[in-house]
């Protein structure tokens, strides 16, 4: 039976239409560039008049016929890549070979180390300002800001950030504390409530590694002739085990000696023979050997001095203010303080923020300048680094004598620093604020979920967010989410998954283009070509790959974060599960991993409904339900 041309015609287009409908278009595109990307050159490489006189003699029907050819070629060869879809998304997830993987995590785990550092460094800038800003704030104010305890504090308590509070009082009692630094870390001598100002002589300082976590505390008794004359609370000391005339160590660290209670009698040695008793900080392991030779007259204490590196602050000079009332104050570094020279001098250009009102680093020196002492914030070389040029402001600051204060116009410099630390905190909060931010978009929460692909990390971080808020296993719970997603939350979610599976075709046909594109010129002998065509296609796959890639992926991630949080509760209602009403977050975190755990091993989480009908109409009625 001969076929008509318009019959023909007619089966192609059909044909053409249902090929276009099972082609991704985000594998077509970038395929149709490639073709054509190579079509040129293989025309700039061997001329265009051979495509010429090839193309030019035939008909009109042979010349569609070969057009159509090409159309259904490019259509079907679009629809064989597409069922590759999955590899290419593994490509881009870091689905990798050990061998190529194991180097990447390792890069992109010091990223995140570098990440994580800068987000704390700043969260101590942010409180470092904030701390110099109350204080500037508090010498103008009829009430102190000082720090009290928020909750109530035991005896023996090693002080947090948690357990402090500011309040202002107008009197504050001597040794109140000013910074919440310098409460932090230290140990209670005594039981605090809550809302009591805190105190130096409330506060132990202890030294570094003294208490460590498997200490405790344990009362011992000592003979006063066997203890140090000037023992007292913070020491550490060592003690010995006395046997006829050999003592011996029981450990070889010194023990923090938490309090000193006083003299007592010791009714098992000589009359009136003094016993202070005392509260050391004991490793745990060392209890049982203490208690088995803890008698008075046996325990010899010797106290225990570790040698301690030099503050910077001791090695840069001393404090200002203890010769403030000297108009020849020498500053840290010694030069001549003059109180005239601040108007125009080093004084007055930090003051009106000529070295950088937005700068960390001017923004840390200023604050740690005005506190009492330097914190460990500032790293040593930095403040080396500053101490010959904040000499002069480093002296201004710390006069806060009233005289000193006259003489340099502390209200006026005051004022300027106040203004000078509020624009330095805004800035800081808000790059704190950043850098959080993209910390939670771009990498999970623990390393060792960490991809070698940017892609990767930035999809990891949405079931990191899953996972911590919800307890929702996003592997699992998105295919059957994706069944019960409303029509506009569903468009939006494909819309970004076509626009970053775009890219990343994209990205494969401009690196295999760079690949097959510069070989066939350089086959050719256009060997400028071959460099121009390498250059351009690597130049491609640079912005796609590096800039534009990690952009879609993030609002894909975006989008999934939203389709989560609105309708994952149809996935509940489409599994017939009865829902607590209401229902707390941990409440639903349980339940969504019984769920998950129902998924995956097949353990049922309860009693639940069989849902019947659509996804969409079941997980409607098990929402109104």
């Amino acid at each position: 039976m001969p076929i008509s041309f318009d019959t023909f015609g007619a089966l192609l287009s059909e044909l053409q239409t249902s090929l276009r409908s099972a082609v991704p278009r985000a594998v077509l595109y970038p395929l149709t560039l490639f073709v054509v990307a190579l079509t040129w050159i293989v025309g700039s490489v061997h001329g265009w008049a051979a495509v010429d006189a090839f193309w030019t003699p035939r008909t009109a029907i042979e010349k569609a016929v070969i057009a159509a050819a090409v159309v259904l070629g490019l259509l079907l060869v679009a629809s064989m890549l597409g069922a590759l879809q999955g590899a290419v998304s593994r490509l881009f997830l870091g689905v990798w070979p050990a061998s190529l993987a194991v180097p990447m995590i390792r890069r992109r785990r010091r990223e995140l180390a570098l990440a994580k550092r800068t987000e704390r460094l700043l969260d101590e800038l942010e409180r470092l300002i904030e701390g110099g800003l109350d204080l500037l704030v508090s010498v103008g104010s009829s009430k102190r800001r000082v720090v009290a305890a928020a909750r109530p504090l035991p005896r023996f308590h090693l002080v947090g950030t948690a357990d402090l509070a500011w309040i202002k009082v107008d009197s504050p009692p001597t040794g109140a504390m000013q910074r919440v630094e310098d409460a932090v870390g230290r140990m209670t001598t005594e039981a605090i409530a809550p809302d009591i100002v805190l105190q130096g002589s409330q506060l132990l300082r202890i030294p570094e590694g003294a208490l460590a976590a498997d200490r405790v505390m344990v009362p011992v008794g000592l003979l006063r002739r066997n203890a140090p004359a000037a023992l007292a609370p913070g020491d550490l000391v060592r003690l010995y085990h006395r046997t006829a005339d050999v003592a011996a160590p029981l450990a070889a660290e010194g023990w923090l000696v938490a309090a000193v209670d006083g003299p007592a009698v010791d009714r098992s040695s000589s009359p009136g023979e003094g016993v202070l008793r005392t509260t050391l900080a004991v490793p745990l392991a060392a209890v049982p050997m203490l208690v088995a030779r803890s008698r008075p007259g046996r325990l010899v204490a010797v106290l225990h001095r570790p040698e301690v590196a030099t503050p910077v602050a001791d090695a840069i000079g001393g404090d200002p203010a203890d010769e403030a009332d000297d108009p020849t104050t020498e500053s840290p570094t010694g030069a001549t303080f003059d109180p005239r020279a601040w108007a125009d001098g080093d004084v007055a250009r930090v003051v009106a923020g000529t070295p950088g009102r937005g700068d960390e680093l001017a923004a840390a020196w200023l604050a740690s300048l005005w506190a009492d002492e330097r914190p460990d914030a500032v790293a040593e070389q930095q403040a080396r680094a500053l101490a010959d040029h904040a000499a002069r402001t480093a002296a201004l600051l710390r006069s806060k004598r009233p005289s000193a204060a006259q003489r340099v116009h502390l209200e006026t410099c005051r004022t300027a620093l106040i203004d000078l630390f509020a624009a330095a905190e805004d800035e800081v909060v808000y790059r704190r604020d950043q850098a959080r931010k993209s910390l939670r978009l771009s990498y999970p929460s623990g390393p060792a979920a960490l991809a070698p692909t940017t892609v990767g990390n930035v999809l990891r971080a949405v079931e990191s967010y899953c996972d911590d808020l919800y307890g929702i296993d996003l592997d699992v719970t998105l295919p059957r989410l994706r069944a019960v997603l409303s029509k506009d939350a569903l468009a939006r979610l494909g819309d970004a998954e076509e626009r970053l599976r775009l890219l990343e075709w994209s990205w494969l046909a401009a690196v295999t283009l760079g690949i097959v594109g510069s070989a066939v010129a350089f086959a050719g002998e256009a060997f400028g070509l071959a460099f121009a065509v390498w250059l351009g296609a690597m130049l491609v796959a640079w912005v796609v790959g590096g800039r534009a890639l990690p952009g879609a992926a993030l609002g894909y991630a975006e989008q999934l974060r939203v389709a989560v949080d609105a309708e994952r509760g149809k996935v509940l209602g489409l599994l017939g599960l009865a829902v607590p009403d209401p229902l707390e977050q941990g409440q639903e975190e349980a339940l969504w991993r019984r769920v998950g755990q129902w998924w995956e091993y097949a353990w049922a989480p309860g009693p639940y409904t069989l849902a019947t009908g659509t996804p969409a109409k079941s997980a409607e009625e098990g929402a109104d339900a």
